[in-house]
């Protein structure tokens, strides 16, 4: 190799340095940094070779970093943990493995589809009047799994006592105070049970798991839905499992819901005010008004052009929205009247923002 060759492959690994050591790096840190992918990428063949018995193509290495504070770090260092993404006979999966040392102790996501489908089918086997079942935090896609897949281990993947352990019962037309709770945590040991009644079989999502749920953390799937109980493990000795019945209306192409029992009644404004139609992209607005402290909005995507948004106002505030597949929605909205007459009452306008 001639020397100008040299050089051009030499430039690239210099200007990667230098941009990481003006980021705050130190020598050694770089190499720590660069220790953790080769060693996790040895690690990680070595764990699927010792688990699956084939040999992987190994596609990428990636440290894993912990999540950032309030105060941003430019130099976070790694927390020696990889993920390296793997192929095999046109398979891709990836492998978390620690890179700071020697060893096969790793995580994969390689049988993952089996894996989920298999829960499901022992779920709807044992209990056949459910009509779908999903586990959020398994079926997650930075979900990894230690044990090896061998087609009758479901409690290898679900336990009483781990919190990933969340298992959604999907009913549908049928009453969810009815369901055998207290027999299925027996038969089926979980940490976390969800069973939801929803209105068609066609469309039965699964919610976003943050914790203990309450209504506003079901919000993206309520107007599918017209109950919901969960029970909970962590306070299953002082608490009855929860209970949410649904309560959905709709006008105008809009869907109003509430966890609670209280008629709700919206109206189209036939004016807009002076603020709404010095706007650009306003198109209606409405006034809603019930006693249900909690109510949620939904305005279907297809109101506005695929290039452009919903942006919703109360008054002169624009409000924080939030978005499923179908649906653009919020709650709780900052300006509401004042009226006696009601606990909520607020007018919202509806705009169209085009994406640039």
């Amino acid at each position: 190799m001639n020397i100008r060759k040299k050089i051009i492959k030499i430039i690239p690994i210099l200007l990667i340095s230098f941009s990481l050591c003006g980021c705050g790096y130190s020598p050694s840190e770089l190499a720590t940094i660069e220790k953790y992918k080769i060693q996790g990428k040895i690690n990680a063949g070595r764990y699927i070779k010792e688990k699956y018995g084939f040999e992987p193509t190994v596609i990428n290495v990636k440290n894993k970093y912990d999540p950032g504070g309030p105060i941003p770090d430019f130099s976070p260092m790694p927390t020696g943990i990889v993920i390296a993404t793997m192929e095999y006979r046109g398979k891709k999966f990836e492998v978390k493995i620690s890179g700071a040392s020697q060893n096969t102790d790793g995580a994969d996501n390689y049988q993952k589809d089996e894996i989920i489908k298999y829960l499901e089918d022992y779920v709807m086997d044992a209990y056949p009047e459910v009509d779908g079942a999903a586990f959020p935090q398994l079926e997650d896609e930075y979900s990894y799994f230690e044990e090896y897949f061998t087609g009758d281990n479901f409690f290898d993947y679900v336990d009483e006592d781990d919190y990933n352990s969340h298992i959604v019962v999907k009913l549908c037309n049928k009453d969810v105070k009815d369901f055998p709770i207290d027999d299925f945590l027996e038969n089926i040991p979980c940490y976390a049970l969800s069973v939801i009644n929803y209105k068609s079989k066609e469309v039965m999502p699964t919610p976003e798991y943050f914790g203990f749920f309450s209504d506003s953390q079901l919000a993206g799937i309520l107007p599918y839905i017209t109950q919901y109980r969960y029970y909970s493990q962590f306070y299953a000795e002082d608490h009855e499992p929860e209970m949410f019945e649904i309560y959905s209306t709709t006008y105008d192409n809009l869907t109003i819901c509430s966890p609670e029992n209280e008629p709700i009644t919206i109206e189209k404004m036939d004016k807009a005010t002076p603020d709404e139609m010095a706007e650009k992209g306003y198109l209606m607005s409405y006034h809603l008004q019930t006693n249900a402290d909690d109510v949620y909005v939904y305005m279907p995507k297809t109101l506005v052009n695929k290039d452009s948004t919903i942006k919703i106002k109360a008054g002169k505030y624009e409000e924080l929205t939030y978005e499923n597949e179908e649906f653009v929605y919020f709650d709780n909205l900052t300006v509401r009247d004042d009226t006696e007459d009601y606990e909520t009452s607020f007018r919202f306008s509806i705009f169209e923002k085009i994406n640039k």
